[in-house]
């Protein structure tokens, strides 16, 4: 299954630390409460469906649900404007990674808006902060087809993610509010996940990544972020983090 065997996950995916933890990256990143432009683009593509014909013939009556639809594609056009500027601003700035930590906090603290590129980002900066030596933003592709969603990658051995998924690849992806093995979250975006992510995905696709990125801040980084954002370090007195 896409070259990784997830019945061996599988079994131990609930008592797994590294997982537990990814899910709890998960609800930090929801901690700053954002709505996402592109989920609701996704949800009001397939609301708009029943009256495709409608929308492209002017003569055609409309529909009385249509109205109150219209009204919702203005307001997500008007979101989605703002995401952009918020994106157009923080891509130009040229920043490090530090400072792009600081820039998308803010965008989600400030503007309440986020989608699966930000998620993806900061998931990988929490890791970062905790500890874990790689953390990786990338993409999702299949054959011929490049998928619009970003996810959080690390392998939970410690070694250096290298753009390809193993028996040690975790995705945390707050975009659909899930983390698991990359084996597991492969099925989940084939089934659970398709009509969130992307319907080209079909139960034979192979999901492989693309354009990944290591995401780099140094220790001196890492102890000013958490000082600055001290509800995003892992507080648990039992054990480390992605430790059992």
């Amino acid at each position: 299954m896409d070259g990784i065997t997830a019945k061996s996950n599988k079994n131990f995916t609930s008592r797994c630390a590294q997982v537990r933890d990814a899910k709890w990256v998960c609800q930090k990143v929801h901690s700053y409460s954002h709505i996402s432009p592109s989920r609701i683009n996704r949800t009001l593509e397939r609301m708009s469906e029943p009256y495709i014909d409608t929308f492209q013939n002017p003569y055609a009556p409309l529909p009385p649900k249509a109205y109150g639809l219209f009204n919702l594609l203005g307001w997500r056009d008007n979101l989605v404007e703002k995401i952009n500027t918020a994106r157009r601003a923080l891509r130009f700035s040229y920043l490090d990674d530090y400072k792009r930590t600081n820039k998308v906090i803010s965008q989600l603290k400030d503007t309440k808006l986020g989608n699966c590129g930000e998620d993806a980002y900061l998931s990988g900066a929490i890791l970062k902060m905790n500890g874990v030596k790689d953390a990786c933003t990338t993409k999702l592709t299949i054959k011929g087809h490049i998928i619009d969603h970003g996810v959080c990658v690390f392998n939970r051995d410690g070694s250096a993610f290298n753009g390809k998924a193993n028996k040690n690849t975790i995705i945390i992806d707050p975009w659909v509010g899930d983390a698991d093995f990359a084996s597991n979250m492969f099925v989940k975006y084939k089934g659970i996940y398709n009509q969130q992510v992307d319907k080209a995905i079909q139960p034979d696709s192979k999901i492989e990544f693309w354009d990944t990125k290591h995401i780099d801040l140094t220790d001196k980084e890492k102890t000013a972020l958490l000082q600055e954002h001290p509800e995003l370090k892992f507080n648990n007195s039992k054990r480390e983090f992605m430790q059992k």
